[in-house]
């Protein structure tokens, strides 16, 4: 971060991080929305449940969406915060708030003293106008976004209570503490002076953000950050495809992805090319996905939208084809020895021999799907080098490493591999190559020989 701050830009640069809320930008997740029916949902994948029709999740996206009804009807922009403080201390004065300001709108003045308000505090406040809704406005005036607040207000308390108690953990974490400031902005507070963002922004000011999210020491709060954020990512991505012009490639990495993989995440995967997002996951196995998703139908999914990819070390023996995709097999030249020598026990020194070949084609994998488990583990190309002149099966180099840069026409980042020179011999001398093979049964190590001698004629003898 201090490099960062070094830069010549590091305006461009956004860090965001629950463990050090000092340094933090505070981000609204709930900024971005084409409709109100989005904001519930976002929340709602972060409620747990059995599947996605659980009836407490339904009912505690139902009572979000009416919230946020709610509070469109008093013009105000939903926050976690406002959200929480309907749910736990009820909707009563959300209620008598939006039917106030809706009977100034379609009513004369002078309609609360036929409403009977005064002398009342919120609760009955509330239910006076909610009777007053019923009997001189509904027939006339109807407003079905008020109408589910109403009947929120009107469902029993202790039930209510009962059917939210799976939401209202997620939301009291989200909200306690600092994270309460870092994750509902409240523009007006003028002693705060931490920056307030939001994914559109950051686009849009083609930022740089890093959105820590602290999942090693609290991973429950940890995943719904990051899956409320990936849902406001498809929200935003949903309005570069709809209405975007001239959009910026964006770039998303998320590393430890199976911690907060969700279904707008997976929808990103799916269509985020149309609204020219680039995602790169990275995840340590396929059970991750599993467990995550609750359906290994659902891992293979994920892995279905993904174009390429890379695999490391892989130590899931269960499903390595997974991460072997190869669209067929290739052919590949077979090519059969069959020495022999005979010798007589009566004169040793009589004796003879044959070699016998056979060229065949068949069909196999280019690179078997079991050798992803004995790939080393690779920090730096050097590593994974060593790791191959040790012994071990060893893939491509990551980056190149110092003084040994790509040659012309090279890709960066590809390995310079070195020519056999025996290899390159042998190829244009058919026969001789056959008396190598032989030799090499009787003694081993004249292939070594012979590429040790090619070797030194090649540094110390000048070509014609």
């Amino acid at each position: 971060m201090v490099k960062i701050q070094r830069a010549p830009t590091p305006e461009r640069f956004v860090y965001f991080h629950p463990a050090f809320p000092e340094h933090s930008a505070r981000l609204d997740p709930l900024r971005n929305f084409n409709r109100s029916s989005e904001v519930a949902s976002r929340i709602a994948t972060v409620i747990p449940g059995e599947s996605a029709s659980d009836p407490f999740k339904a009912f505690g996206q139902k009572s979000l969406d009416n919230i946020v009804q709610g509070l469109f009807a008093l013009e105000q922009r939903p926050t976690l915060m406002k959200l929480r403080r309907s749910l736990e201390g009820g909707p009563g004065v959300l209620v008598a708030n939006a039917l106030e300001r809706y009977g100034d709108q379609v009513l004369e003045p002078g309609w609360r003293n036929r409403a009977g308000l005064k002398g009342k505090d919120t609760e009955s406040r509330a239910a006076a106008l909610v009777r007053f809704y019923r009997e001189s406005l509904q027939a006339s005036h109807p407003n079905l976004d008020l109408e589910g607040l109403i009947s929120m207000f009107e469902h029993d308390r202790a039930h209510f209570g009962k059917m939210v108690a799976s939401l209202l953990p997620i939301m009291n974490m989200l909200t306690s503490g600092t994270l309460g400031p870092l994750l509902s902005p409240d523009p007006s507070d003028v002693d705060d002076k931490r920056p307030i963002t939001d994914s559109a922004r950051i686009i849009h000011n083609a930022q740089v953000a890093y959105l820590g999210l602290d999942s090693l020491s609290d991973g429950l709060v940890g995943n719904a950050i990051g899956s409320i954020l990936l849902a406001d990512l498809a929200s935003v991505a949903g309005d570069r495809y709809n209405y975007g012009v001239d959009n910026r490639p964006v770039n998303i990495f998320i590393d430890e992805a199976a911690e907060v993989i969700n279904d707008p995440c997976i929808q990103l995967l799916n269509k985020g090319r149309g609204a020219k997002f680039r995602l790169f996951i990275a995840t340590q196995t396929f059970a991750d996905f599993s467990a995550r998703t609750g359906s290994e139908a659902k891992a293979r999914q994920i892995l279905g939208n993904v174009n390429n990819l890379i695999a490391l070390r892989v130590m899931d023996a269960e499903n390595p084809g997974l991460y072997h995709r190869q669209p067929a097999e290739n052919p590949a030249e077979i090519h059969h020895a069959h020495p022999g020598r005979l010798t007589h026990s009566a004169n040793p020194a009589v004796f003879s021999g044959n070699i016998g070949e056979r060229l065949m084609e068949e069909e196999g994998d280019l690179f078997a799907p079991q050798l992803l488990g004995q790939l080393p583990i690779c920090i730096t190309s050097s590593s994974c080098r060593r790791a191959h002149r040790q012994g071990s099966t060893a893939g491509v180099a990551l980056a190149p490493a110092q003084g040994n840069r790509p040659q012309p026409g090279q890709a960066e980042g590809s390995t310079v591999r070195k020519k056999d020179a025996l290899e390159a011999w042998r190829s244009r001398h058919v026969r001789e190559s056959r008396i190598l093979a032989v030799l090499e049964i009787d003694w081993p190590g004249t292939q070594a020989v012979c590429r040790n001698a090619i070797d030194y004629v090649a540094q110390h003898v000048k070509d014609p």
